[in-house]
């Protein structure tokens, strides 16, 4: 646990400073709700990205990252909040869930943090819109 807390730490991080990533979401901030009650944190957290990246292209870019939503190996995952939410006509997942569409779930496992890092990198980068 405290491998995959460290990696994730460290991810949100240099994510933070992307010029692409427009919010974390990440206990370790103090704006997190439910902070004050934790002595620790996990791998796993979320990020949102500007309207410039495509997600899905995103998504198929990353080599390390696997498309899932089990939340407890020992391998890296992501999915996109929008491929988790069902379309149903007349409701507007999103707002029910209080989530953005442009949100991005991450679970980091216990790969190289390094190269967990280059591999969001290069994909961000890839997956710009032109």
């Amino acid at each position: 646990i405290k491998r995959h807390m460290e990696s994730a730490l460290m991810l949100a991080e240099r994510l933070r400073a992307h010029g692409h990533v427009t919010k974390i979401h990440h206990p370790v901030y103090s704006n997190h709700p439910g902070r004050a009650t934790l002595s620790g944190f996990t791998g796993l957290f979320t990020f949102e990205v500007d309207d410039a990246i495509d997600i899905p292209r995103f998504a198929d870019l990353l080599k390390f990252f696997r498309l899932g939503v089990s939340w407890g190996g020992h391998e890296s995952l992501i999915v996109p909040v929008a491929a988790s939410l069902a379309q149903t006509p007349g409701v507007n997942s999103f707002d029910r869930f209080n989530v953005s569409p442009r949100a991005i779930r991450l679970h980091v496992g216990l790969e190289d943090p390094e190269m967990l890092w280059a591999d969001l990198e290069r994909a961000l980068a890839q997956s710009v819109k032109t």
